[in-house]
């Protein structure tokens, strides 16, 4: 039986704050994850604000492939800055950060996706996990 991956986010913890990030420094993102069914190769996307992307800078965010592991945890890392673009459309805003963890390969060339899951979408059988990070910019001088 299939089973959906899991995540375990390490770094940042938020403590249900948003994770400030700091005028020069980059903020790593690291989280566990996890699958059940051991022979299962990984797969991950980190969207920053998904819902604000257009579709062809969403399918532009390239996954990371996990190989399968007999124990223990894989790592999903990603790193971002104040200088992020998306960041700097809007610096004031509370942004999200999403990991997205597949056991399953991404199917980008899928013509009958709905808009809404553009690059969300994984080719048939497969299970998705998610978690975000509300993610708070501090505009430098």
């Amino acid at each position: 039986m299939n089973r959906r991956p899991t995540i375990d986010p390490t770094r940042p913890t938020r403590d249900g704050e948003p994770v400030r990030l700091d005028c020069n420094q980059r903020t790593s993102f690291f989280a566990n994850v996890f699958d059940e069914n051991l022979r299962d190769t990984l797969y991950y996307r980190f969207f920053v604000d998904y819902y604000r992307l257009e579709p062809e800078d969403i399918l532009a965010v390239t996954p990371v492939e996990l190989l399968p592991r007999t124990t223990g945890a894989r790592v999903a890392s990603f790193d971002l800055t104040v200088n992020n673009p998306i960041l700097l459309e809007r610096p004031s805003d509370v942004h999200v950060v999403e990991l997205l963890v597949a056991d399953r390969e991404f199917d980008d060339s899928n013509p009958d996706v709905d808009p809404s899951s553009v690059g969300r979408v994984v080719v048939e059988g497969g299970l998705t996990a998610s978690y975000t990070w509300s993610v708070y910019p501090i505009e430098c001088d």
